[in-house]
Formats: structure tokens, sequence, C-alpha cells
């Protein structure tokens, strides 16, 4: 399953009224890690995105996978 997770931090974000600025300076990174954020960009730690999703109310949810 594919899953669109910047669009939907993207979402998000606009729903809150938060520019990408507002959400990277309540997360403690720049503007351009939440720009990566919102492009399904793989380079972001995995604490980092920990940070963003809190801000915006979403979770991660982690299941183990049966091939």
């Amino acid at each position: 399953m594919n899953l669109d997770y910047g669009a939907l931090i993207k979402q998000c974000r606009e729903e809150f009224g938060l520019t990408q600025q507002d959400l990277a300076d309540r997360v403690g990174v720049h503007r351009v890690t939440i720009i990566q954020a919102e492009r399904d960009a793989d380079c972001i730690k995995f604490g980092t995105m920990q940070k963003i999703l809190y801000e915006l109310f979403l979770q991660i949810d982690i299941q183990k996978w049966k091939p």
C-alpha cells in the first residue's frame, strides 16, 4: 500500500491554518524539512517525522507484516 503521507501532512497543516514556517518553528526544524515531508521525501529522520505528526495530531501505526 502506497500512502501519500505528504499530502496528508499538507492538508492537516493547512486545516490548522499553519504555514510551513509555522510548523517548522513548532517542530524545531528548517522550513525545508517541512517541504520535504510534504513531498514524501525519504530523507527525513523518523524522530523528526514523529514530531511533525505530533504537532498535527497524527500518528504512525506500525504493525508486523505477513508476506
